[in-house]
């Protein structure tokens, strides 16, 4: 009985811990839409769980944020539905999917590109202002 009464609590504190984040994710997420009014890229200064707020508002194609390492940038589409993962809003252009470093480089004219998935909906740059660009050329800017 006590180790399941061990286990139960684990998985409990798990999710309580997960439902934390995603409130407080939501919060700053709702904080940083309503500062930047809207926008169709969202700008995070670094990681949160910000996927939930962010299919609320289906203005936003794009969300920037620092990845969680601190040293690069990444690019992810908003979704509409979390749990088809085919509900994208938008997408990287074709001939950037399944490319790194050099090569996506100069097929993105963005230098500090550094990878951009296979199904193009996510990317990675060096950069805030690389990964910015890499969402504003996706959108056609």
């Amino acid at each position: 009985f006590k180790k399941a009464l061990y286990f139960a609590v684990e998985i409990l504190k798990r999710e309580m811990a997960g439902a934390k984040a995603e409130i407080g994710g939501a919060k700053l997420t709702e904080e940083a839409i309503r500062k930047q009014n809207a926008p169709e890229v969202l700008i995070l200064e670094k990681y949160w769980d910000w996927e939930k707020a962010v299919s609320r508002h289906t203005s936003i194609k794009f969300v920037v944020y620092q990845h969680r390492s601190g040293e690069n940038w990444s690019i992810q589409s908003g979704r509409d539905n979390l749990e088809n993962y085919n509900s994208d809003r938008a997408k990287m252009p074709e001939n950037w999917w399944g490319l790194r470093d050099k090569e996506l480089a100069g097929e993105s004219g963005i230098q500090d590109a550094v990878f951009c998935h296979q199904g193009g909906f996510f990317a990675v740059a060096k950069s805030k202002e690389g990964a910015v660009a890499m969402a504003q050329k996706a959108l056609g800017r």
